[in-house]
């Protein structure tokens, strides 16, 4: 498949890394979630608890390497993070603002799937079922997405803001 801007569709690529990289990473997002919340801090109100920095850790090469074999051009990291979206969260569909905003393409790569609710949507009606070790790659710029409310368990995730190589 040749990604050519702009990109209006959601893409699904199952089986995606080995699950001991998929496992290592969510359990590194679970530490860093429970430390936070064992130390006091408001999980459903304070980002820093929720989400931990990866833009340089070795996964995103991994990721971008997949996607490069299947899509051209080669993407580039703007910005990587682990996400834990506690029981309880959702997100409406809203245009990502920020250094999100930016990005020509974003990413989520689902690290574990033993919870309820926690799809990804999208308008007109799109709709993702979360499998652990399923990507997910839509426009960045443009697309409103949101999270359907997580119930059960806490859903994991690793999220990648892409920009495309200018010509």
């Amino acid at each position: 498949m040749r990604l050519t801007r702009p990109m209006h569709a959601m893409h699904m690529f199952d089986d995606v890394l080995d699950l001991a990289v998929v496992e290592a990473s969510r359990r590194q997002i679970e530490t860093h979630f429970e430390a936070h919340v064992r130390a006091g801090h408001d999980h459903l109100l304070w980002y820093p608890t929720r989400r931990l920095d990866i833009s340089d850790h070795e996964v995103v090469g991994m990721l971008q390497r997949y996607l490069a074999r299947r899509i051209r051009p080669c993407l580039v990291c703007d910005h990587a993070e682990l996400q834990t979206w506690p029981t309880g969260v959702e997100s409406f569909p809203e245009r990502p603002e920020g250094a999100r905003g930016t990005a020509d393409y974003t990413s989520c790569l689902y690290l574990n799937d033993d919870f309820e609710g926690g799809e990804l949507y999208a308008e007109p009606g799109v709709r993702i079922k979360p499998f652990k070790n399923r990507l997910v790659l839509f426009e960045g710029r443009t697309s409103h997405q949101g999270v359907t409310k997580v119930e059960g368990r806490h859903r994991y995730a690793l999220m990648i803001w892409w920009r495309a190589p200018q010509p």
